[in-house]
């Protein structure tokens, strides 16, 4: 049995098709995401364009890690990760979401450490060196809540609760949703649902992009699926001049993620500060095997350290025995 072009679910005995897209396809789905890139054939060496956690033991070159903004999944880590690996002098790169870090081993010879981060801020995601200062007071995720679906999101509701909703059961309309006065209505809701989706959801429809260049489709493909399908459905409607508009289940779907996604950010950080206290607090002297103690900065690679039980050591390493 074949596999799916996309994401290497089985096919089935009858697989989907077209004559314009190259491959076979798990299902309907699949296939409009297929049909809308351009690279799908890449997507088979994902593996293989994507650079190894660590350098290779001959490796002679320099390590630097830079701070991410906009990292909320491991896609999002694989993806940066295969930017990292498409430039030249770039040995291994290591993203992780939970600290929006990236570890980048390069050579120095080939690969200039200032151009790091331009190199690595695409597709909405902003690289800068970890030791720079965070700009305070700069919250854009709940700019884009409140203004975006806060504001404009509720005057789309308050529509559809004044106007449609009670369509739905049965109620007459206060005004004419067949004439101008209801194209106008319409596309004042139009106009609010636009802002909410490609304002405040522009994170949900970068990770579902980002998901679809890594090769690893993800919650946010979903989501801007349902978002962006009932939002191209209800503009076709508005302009032949229906009135089953289904721009709330848009506004609905990314009012909903976002504030999942803004309480996500809000734990993340909290854990990240408490690992980051706990490191702080750590011991400022070790035990050698020997037993003798030694300021932390005098560890070097490849020291044995003795650790009891109980005790903190600010370093990652291997239990040799114990």
């Amino acid at each position: 049995m074949s596999s799916c072009t996309l994401c290497d679910l089985p096919t089935g005995d009858d697989p989907h098709t077209d004559p314009s897209v190259d491959g076979e396809f798990c299902c309907r789905g699949c296939l409009a995401v297929a049909r809308s890139l351009d690279d799908v054939d890449d997507l088979d060496d994902v593996a293989e364009r994507r650079p190894g956690a660590d350098p290779g033991e001959s490796f002679d070159g320099e390590t630097t890690f830079l701070h991410v903004d906009g990292m909320h999944c491991a896609t999002c880590e694989s993806f940066l990760e295969l930017t990292a690996g498409k430039q030249e002098g770039v040995e291994a790169a290591e993203a992780s979401y939970a600290t929006d870090t990236i570890r980048v081993d390069y050579d120095p010879e080939q690969v200039d450490r200032d151009d790091l981060p331009t190199a690595l801020s695409v597709a909405g995601y902003t690289a800068s060196d970890r030791a720079e200062p965070e700009p305070e007071g700069d919250d854009v995720d709940v700019v884009r809540f409140l203004v975006g679906g806060g504001f404009f999101g509720m005057m789309a509701m308050l529509w559809y609760v004044l106007f449609l909703y009670p369509t739905y059961f049965g109620y007459e309309p206060l005004l004419d949703l067949g004439g101008v006065s209801g194209l106008y209505l319409f596309t004042q809701i139009w106009v609010f649902t636009s802002i909410v989706l490609f304002y405040t959801g522009f994170p949900i429809l970068r990770g579902a992009y980002v998901s679809l260049r890594a090769g690893q489709p993800n919650m946010d493909l979903l989501v801007s699926l349902a978002a962006t399908s009932s939002y191209a459905y209800s503009t076709l409607a508005m302009f032949l001049g229906r009135t089953d508009l289904y721009f709330d289940v848009t506004i609905a779907v990314i009012l909903v993620v976002t504030a999942g996604g803004h309480y996500e950010a809000i734990i993340k950080e909290r854990a990240t500060g408490a690992l980051s206290a706990l490191t702080t607090a750590a011991e400022t002297t070790v035990r050698r095997e020997s037993g003798g103690t030694v300021p932390t900065e005098a560890v070097e690679p490849g020291d044995r350290l003795l650790v009891r039980p109980g005790e903190r050591v600010p370093f990652d390493g291997t239990v040799a025995d114990g």
